[in-house]
């Protein structure tokens, strides 16, 4: 096959079974043989866009973790997806092609060309040389459809066929990974109208009648999963001893936070305020803050609004007290980071109860346009709203007249959303079935995710959300721009909303 002469980057192969030969003849000079080197080491030395695993075919369907019989130099390039450097765009799966292994891959950046097992070597090999000639000269997506056709491996059954795995665009940029040795120092500015307190905790859960300002300097541990807060949660209800709150300064004014952005570049001078839900201490919600920041590689600075919840799992009838009469410090408190800090956006992140404060802020602000308020919103996520949905479904149109993007998460999955529900009996917005839609509003529900623990962390447990939030942050508005991501139409309706792939 003659190869066009084109700018192209090595090819990694990892190679027990000889491909490495073929490919090398199609592609002189730019396939290399790994055999003792590290896989990631080698394809960090070469810069290559390309790493190709292979495992000789058996004939079976045998599982990839472990692969059969796996050489140690890409053991652990398929089990931390993360560990590839930034050059790499894309993973062959030659022999060792498993979906849930290319879905783990593809949310982490890297596109998947899968070639199963029961292909056959012959059938493998054509196929991939086919491929990567075509991707000299075009996209490899539209190089693997051109590949399928020239081959005629589509008319196999689908098991036996090729398959591929779009890449996020947004993804490798999300996640911390092991390459990480050292905590991630986070400055996390926060508001709250919690009471002060002497103690360690900094701020009790009773109710102030004022707004208190600070700045939080947060440790967050290196090489945690995805979303994850590491270490266990004591019975107090106080942050992981992993993460360090290390410094703690109160202020007066938001000047320092001002001066900070103003030094910062344009297009990193925005503003991330995260607003807590139920059964959150402050030094909880500051932590949950900052790990959202290091997570999302936010562009920005993180703040936290921290209303007096109780912490405990028995304060909810308090708790949704005290959301009520922390509405008007939330409002104070973003009114002062629009007016005297002047981001380039202020970007909200509500989960749970803290929804409640934001919503009637919202109404707020909209009843007050377009004379008493210049205050606009970026983009506001509204993860597991735990608002009555018939409230919500009246009073979130203020979202879209103070917002550019507006994005809920619901599920169905969520069993503090389920209490909740039971004890008002009345739905929840944030909670399936029935879907809450609202013109404006991009909804995306979750419920075919695999969530951790009760399901009311999701937005800072899964990786799909995460991956989705930061496409949002990032300006990838549109959710049929985010390869995650598929339509649905809600039938009682007629409105769409869109679900993560399976």
């Amino acid at each position: 096959m003659t190869v066009p002469s084109v700018p192209f980057t090595p090819i990694v192969v990892a190679d027990p079974a000889g491909v490495a030969g073929d490919l090398a003849a199609a592609l002189p000079g730019y396939v290399h043989h790994v055999q003792s080197e590290p896989v990631i080491a080698a394809a960090q030395n070469l810069g290559a866009r390309t790493v190709h695993l292979v495992v000789p075919d058996d004939g079976s369907d045998a599982p990839i973790d472990p692969p059969p019989q796996p050489s140690d130099a890409y053991r652990d390039a398929i089990r931390d997806a993360e560990q590839f450097p930034e050059s790499v765009e894309t993973v062959v799966l030659d022999g060792c092609y498993q979906p849930e292994l290319a879905d783990r891959l593809a949310v982490s950046g890297i596109s998947v060309l899968g070639l199963p097992g029961r292909l056959g070597r012959e059938r493998a090999t054509a196929f991939a040389v086919t491929w990567y000639s075509a991707a000299r000269t075009m996209p490899p997506r539209e190089a693997f459809d051109e590949a399928l056709a020239a081959t005629g491996l589509h008319h196999l059954p689908d098991q036996l066929q090729p398959h591929w795995h779009d890449r996020d665009p947004a993804a490798r940029a999300v996640f911390r990974g092991p390459a990480d040795v050292e905590p991630t120092k986070v400055t996390v500015w926060y508001g709250t109208n919690r009471q002060p307190s002497d103690d360690a905790d900094y701020y009790t859960a009773e109710p102030d009648d004022q707004l208190h300002l600070g700045r939080c300097v947060v440790h967050v541990p290196a090489s945690v999963p995805v979303g994850r807060l590491r270490g266990r949660r004591s019975r107090r209800g106080t942050e992981p001893s992993s993460y360090q709150i290390t410094e703690h300064e109160t202020l007066d004014t938001l000047t320092l936070l001002r001066e900070g952005l103003e030094a910062e570049s344009v297009g990193r001078r925005s503003a991330l305020v995260y607003i807590h839900g139920y059964k959150t201490r402050f030094k909880e919600a500051v932590t949950r803050a900052a790990q959202l920041h290091s997570d999302l590689k936010y562009p920005g600075t993180t703040a936290a609004f921290s209303w007096p919840s109780q912490g405990t799992a028995n304060g909810y009838w308090a708790d949704e007290e005290a959301v009520q009469h922390a509405e008007r410090y939330l409002l104070q408190f973003l009114t002062q980071l629009h007016d005297d800090v002047h981001p380039e956006r202020i970007d909200i992140l509500a989960h749970s109860m803290g929804n409640r404060a934001m919503l009637r802020v919202a109404m707020r602000i909209a009843d007050a346009l377009p004379h008493s308020t210049d205050l606009r919103l970026g983009n506001v996520i509204l993860a597991a709203a735990d608002v009555g949905r018939r409230f919500f479904t009246t009073e979130a149109p203020a979202y879209p007249r103070i917002s550019d993007t507006v994005t809920a998460y619901t599920g169905a999955a969520d069993r503090a959303l389920q209490a909740s529900r039971i004890m008002h009996h009345v739905a929840r917005a944030g909670l399936t079935p029935p879907l809450t839609l609202v013109d404006g509003i991009t909804t995306i529900e979750t419920t075919d995710l695999d969530l951790d623990l009760l399901g009311h962390s999701y937005y800072a447990q899964a990786r799909e959300v995460l991956a989705d939030i930061n496409a949002v942050l990032y300006g990838r508005h549109d959710p049929q721009s985010r390869v995650g991501l598929a339509q649905a139409m809600d039938s009682p309706t007629g409105k769409p909303y869109w679900k993560f792939r399976p």
